[in-house]
């Protein structure tokens, strides 16, 4: 079972110098028995018993264990047989101190894989045989020294073992206990092999069947050798000798031959089942659980260390925890600003002005192509960036078709914006509504004001051009209640003739407000400057009138001696030059004769002495379809009675006609400037009084004062008076069937801003800027109609703003009432990018055709906040993870001090380390063991680190929310759970790496001399 042969073991104290502590030890043992080995110490008996067990490794010879050599055992081999074949009882006992005597037993055959119910079945059976089983709950710091002994002897036969190794067992007990010790052993040798290593010569020669004794390094003595080999070899040899050899027959040697073939088959498949036995054969280990249950008992039993190391890991957690928090919770509230800024700030589409966005990005594409600071000799030709005047056609077809859902008048099929990326879409309209406003003059008499409550774009409401604090409500009742609160006394606007006005989180209310309710502010004023408090209720009820055009508006009459009257100019025409046969007399004078009655007037002779009016061109010949024309011309023009159609009716046709007309008569047609009906507002008091009582005024009253809340940082309101969308309808339809609106039709003049803004297409912005210009030819643009009084030399800027203010004019009395801007109110800057991606696909989408939008039909939108938000996102990030570096330090740091750690921990738990390997664990699981203490500690330092990030987030964000009372911060140290869990896989890693070399060490420590480790 058990042999050795010519065992040696030398120990290298140095290069040039060693110690011999086995000289040749040869040795046999049988399945069972009690061997006792005696001798003086440092004969090496331990060191024996050592390299029996395979602790430790012999120098030459062999160790042959069932027949089979150790010669290339590997160390998974030698653990195997620890655990499967060999028990080991120490004079020390060697138990692990944080273990319980129910664990110490089962600390082998946790190593074996076997079930967690028959490990402590067996335990508690090998407890029971040792007379402990009352003591399994128990720490070995609570026995005796015979009992810890015979824990010792339970945790050796637990595993039930071939061999059981006993060194001194009974050396540091009295001699009471030492018996029984002893008593234990024999019972066992009668199943077992029991090898025992004692000074007590009494004893061994009592119990003990076999007396070994040995002397510097040499058996010197063996009460009972069993060599079965050397006994079989005398046999044979002696049977061989007794008789006269004789030569062997043909049969004879062909049998031998045979059996010899026969012996190496079976030789052959004896190994071969042999190796697949050990192969099937499960070998020892320790499981992750197992030795995180260990490590976690020993950290248990030193918990106040394990406490301090684990706080003193977490700082670096907790530093980066912090910064993770503050800049979580500084992100959650820059993007509530960013929110709240955007409606303040949202995407506008204007019915005009310079291209924006859109359009500089597409220029910035060009750029894009090519690499930035490129280390080269080579320069790229690109094509300067282009700024234009673009004019927006904000018809049905963009808001209904393509904001709504519809297929539009290219033929293309829109879904229409995603309703959850928008919190509200506005349709702003430049008609003014005519409110007059009552209150009391120094004197205490009646004063009647006007107010101004044109809607202004974003544009210029974000330039303070717009002079109206009278603006349309941007949601409804829900989102604008999201943002405010309604003071006490007050309601939401539930129809057009109510109204709410604003103050600021102080209660306060602008002057301009106050004027926009035709309230002088100096009536509140105290002698000192300041102002006196208002109630709510003096607001609250607050009524005014809201006049239609008709009654508002007063035409004033045209003076017929004009030199342009209803848009005829002459050649020479103006006052006092009447004996001119071109001046504005002869022509009234033409007009009149011009009768639908007289039938003897020839039209082909009117026809040209109409055109002699404008161009003196003598015996003008005209081609045939000039001539049909102009005769159909007389026809309708001597159907008129009125001089004033008559000359309309004139002026539409040469401006329609003026190229043709110029090329078939050799010259220039004299300017033609429409001069339009002009209307005059109410100005006096006593002309603002009747219109307000004017019974077909309708009464507007303040119902509500909305407050921006406390939690929001901005609101969406400014200052000023604020009315549903249903004014602005009504509004509407009265000023569209007004007389004004009607005589200022577009029939009446045109201006060709198409060919103005094809012109402007091409014009580099810094000219445009400046006004240089003078390419552009706006006397053929604007000569048929001179009615914003432009001309070439005027600069562009000054251009630009008569357009404005000609189109704005038009749309406030009504005459124009389409959309004059969509406004659109993100969510929140995430679904503002699918957003702006939705709007662009208007300009990137082919039509139906095929065919790419033209730059006219195109639709630019103005997004002002995206710059500032990017930047302030931007820096946001860079702080953060500045600060996340800073703070990573220390988890380096933490990291170094948990590999001392660690290694402190190997260097106090060598001999658990001994005791591990004693019983078959491998280096392996000894190393695993140290890295799930250095994971454990990782963890408890990840968990406390974060409990105290949670912990110091409340005094911080209490004393940020102090210190800033009215900025609504909120939770401004926020750290997000999936943060905190990450922060505690990052610690667990961390400590984990730390104590992979402090664990390797431990591994690959000698068993033998941590066993002698006290």
């Amino acid at each position: 079972m058990l042999k050795l042969v010519n065992i040696k073991k030398d120990y290298i104290v140095d290069k040039d110098l060693k110690t011999t502590a086995l000289k040749g030890i040869s040795l046999s043992f049988g399945e069972k028995g009690f061997a006792a080995i005696l001798g003086p110490s440092g004969c090496g008996k331990t060191t024996l018993l050592n390299i029996i067990s395979g602790l430790d490794r012999y120098t030459k010879g062999d160790l042959i264990i069932d027949g089979k050599s150790t010669k290339e055992y590997k160390d998974r081999d030698w653990d195997n047989y620890r655990n499967k074949k060999i028990g080991i009882i120490f004079q020390s006992y060697n138990l692990i101190p944080h273990l319980s005597i129910l664990e110490n037993t089962e600390l082998a055959l946790t190593l074996s894989g076997i079930s967690v119910k028959e490990k402590k079945e067996r335990a508690m059976e090998a407890l029971k045989q040792v007379g402990l089983e009352n003591q399994a709950k128990k720490k070995p710091n609570q026995l005796s020294g015979g009992q810890q002994q015979r824990v010792a002897i339970a945790r050796a036969i637990v595993s039930n073992p071939s061999i059981i190794l006993a060194d001194e067992p009974t050396g540091a007990l009295d001699s009471e206990t030492s018996t029984q010790v002893i008593d234990i052993l024999h019972d066992i040798s009668k199943e077992h092999l029991v090898i025992m290593v004692t000074h007590n010569e009494e004893l061994a020669y009592k119990y003990a069947d076999r007396i070994i004794r040995m002397n510097d390094g040499l058996v010197v003595d063996d009460s009972a050798p069993c060599d079965e080999d050397e006994k079989e070899e005398v046999v044979k040899t002696s049977a061989f000798n007794s008789k006269a050899p004789r030569p062997l027959t043909e049969s004879e040697i062909q049998e031998a031959k045979r059996q010899e073939y026969y012996d190496e088959v079976n030789e052959e498949k004896d190994k071969r089942q042999s190796k697949e036995k050990e192969k099937k054969e499960k070998k020892s280990k320790m499981s992750f659980f197992t030795a995180m249950k260990m490590s976690l008992k020993n950290l248990l039993t030193k918990k106040g260390r394990t406490f301090v190391i684990a706080l003193a890991s977490s700082f670096g957690i907790i530093g980066v925890g912090l910064v993770l928090a503050i800049s979580g919770g500084f992100s959650d509230y820059v993007n509530r600003t960013e929110t709240q800024t955007l409606a303040q700030f949202p995407i506008s589409v204007e019915g005009y002005g310079l291209a924006s966005a859109s359009e500089m990005k597409s220029n910035q594409n060009t750029y894009d192509q090519h690499e930035e600071y490129p280390n080269s000799d080579d320069v790229t030709i690109v094509e300067p960036t282009q700024t234009m005047l673009h004019m927006n056609d904000l018809t049905s077809n963009y808001y209904e078709s393509f904001l709504m859902g519809g297929t539009d008048s290219y033929g293309r099929k829109w879904a229409g914006l995603d309703k959850s990326l928008y919190a509200s879409i506005q349709n702003n309209y430049s008609i003014s509504a005519n409110v007059i406003a009552k209150s009391k003059d120094d004197d205490g008499n009646d004063k009647y004001t006007s107010i101004n409550t044109s809607s202004s774009s974003l544009i210029s409401s974000l330039t303070s051009s717009s002079s109206s604090y009278w603006s349309e409500l941007p949601g409804d009742e829900q989102y604008i209640e999201s943002y405010y609160d309604l003071l006490p006394g007050g309601r939401f606007p539930q129809n057009k003739n109510e109204v709410v006005i604003t103050v600021n989180k102080y209660n306060g209310i602008s002057t301009n407000t106050l004027k926009a309710l035709g309230i002088n502010p100096n009536e509140f004023k105290n002698s000192d400057g300041t102002y006196k408090t208002i109630n709510t209720e003096t607001f609250n009820g607050m009524e005014f009138k809201l006049v239609p055009n008709d009654v508002y508006y007063t035409e004033n009459k045209i003076d017929a001696d004009s030199p342009t009257f209803y848009g005829i100019g002459l050649r020479g025409a103006g006052e006092g030059n009447q004996d001119n046969p071109y001046s504005f007399p002869k022509l009234l004078k033409f007009l009149s004769s011009i009768q639908s009655n007289d039938t003897n007037v020839d039209n082909n002779t009117l026809a040209k002495e109409l055109i002699n009016f404008f161009i003196p061109v003598e015996n003008a010949k005209l081609s045939t379809s000039m001539t049909i024309k102009l005769t159909a011309l007389l026809v309708q023009v001597r159907a008129q009675v009125d001089n004033t159609q008559k000359a309309k009716l004139i002026a539409d046709f040469i401006s329609s006609n003026k190229t043709q007309l110029e090329e078939e008569l050799g010259g220039e047609i004299n300017l033609i400037n429409y001069q339009l009906p002009t209307y005059s507002k109410p100005k006096t008091n006593d002309q603002l009084k009747s219109s307000f009582v004017d019974d077909k005024s309708q009464t507007i009253k303040i119902v509500g004062i909305l407050r921006k809340k406390e939690s929001k940082t901005m609101g969406i309101l400014g200052d000023g008076v604020y009315y549903l969308p249903s004014l602005t309808e009504d509004a509407l339809m009265d000023a569209g069937k007004s007389n004004i609106a009607k005589k200022n039709d577009k029939d009446y003049f045109f201006i060709n801003l198409e060919s103005l803004a094809a012109q402007l297409d091409n014009i580099d912005l810094n000219d445009f800027i400046n006004g240089n210009i003078s390419s552009i030819n706006f006397k053929d643009t604007f000569q048929a109609y001179n009615i914003l009084s432009l001309d070439n030399t005027t600069k562009a800027p000054a251009k630009y703003s008569n357009i404005s203010n000609y189109s704005n004019s038009r749309k406030s009395i009504g005459t124009d009432t389409g959309v004059g801007s969509i406004t659109i109110y993100p969510v929140d800057f995430k679904t503002k990018e699918q957003l702006l991606a939705y709007l662009d696909l208007y300009n990137t989408t082919k039509k139906a055709d095929g065919t790419e939008l033209k730059s006219s039909e195109k639709i630019i939108y103005t997004d002002v906040s995206s710059l500032v938000s990017e930047s302030l996102s931007t820096l946001v990030n860079v702080i953060s993870i500045v600060l996340i570096c800073f703070a990573s330090i220390s988890l380096v740091v933490s990291s170094v001090m948990i590999g001392i750690i660690i290694y402190v921990s190997v260097l106090e738990r060598t001999k658990e380390i001994g005791i591990l390997r004693s019983v078959g664990a491998r280096k392996k699981d000894v190393g695993r063991l140290f890295k799930m203490e250095s994971l454990a500690i990782g963890f408890i330092a990840g968990v406390l680190g974060v409990a105290l990030t949670y912990l110091i987030s409340i005094p911080i964000n209490i004393g940020i929310n102090l210190a800033f009372p009215g900025y609504a911060i909120g939770n401004i140290a926020a750290l997000n759970p999936l943060y905190a869990l990450l922060l505690i896989v990052i610690s667990s890693l961390l400590t984990y790496v730390a104590g992979l070399s402090p664990s390797k060490n431990a591994a690959k420590r000698n068993p033998v001399k941590c066993l002698r480790t006290e």
